[in-house]
């Protein structure tokens, strides 16, 4: 690897990481919960508090049948191993799921054009200032 290579990957995981510590601050109210969120959050903390992924919105104990069980047992992992609430664990994992992103993002654009200084960056810099992805990574 380049010298040039090594720093254009350093300025867009420096980056990224800045875009995943704004975007972090500025999910201080939370996360949205709309739903299907509801149930995963749910779910995590039966999970979390060993109980089994089950979800109690209706008052007994249903087991987590009609959704994927990885996100929920992620955020249950999450919040057990740090201490903390479930939606806290939310908020720092899709901060960091967005920081990755813009990272990746990045690292493809430089695989692609290896010979250019501004353009890893640049995509890094779109992908966090993407709506869309803001938007998805919020929820």
């Amino acid at each position: 690897m380049t010298r040039h290579t090594r720093r254009v990957i350093a300025i867009c995981a420096a980056l990224a990481l800045a875009g995943g510590v704004i975007f972090y601050a500025a999910l201080a109210q939370g996360i949205g919960v709309t739903t299907d969120p509801a149930r995963f959050i749910d779910a995590a903390r039966s999970l979390a508090a060993g109980q089994g992924l089950v979800l109690r919105s209706t008052g007994e104990a249903e087991p987590l049948t009609h959704h994927p069980p990885f996100y929920p047992a992620l955020l249950a992992l999450i919040a057990h191993v740090g201490g903390i609430e479930v939606l806290a664990a939310a908020r720092g994992l899709h901060a960091a799921l967005l920081g990755l992103n813009a990272l990746g993002v990045g690292l493809a654009v430089q695989h692609l054009a290896p010979r250019s200084r501004w353009l890893p960056p640049l995509g890094v810099f779109f992908t966090l200032g993407s709506i869309t992805l803001l938007r998805l990574h919020s929820l």
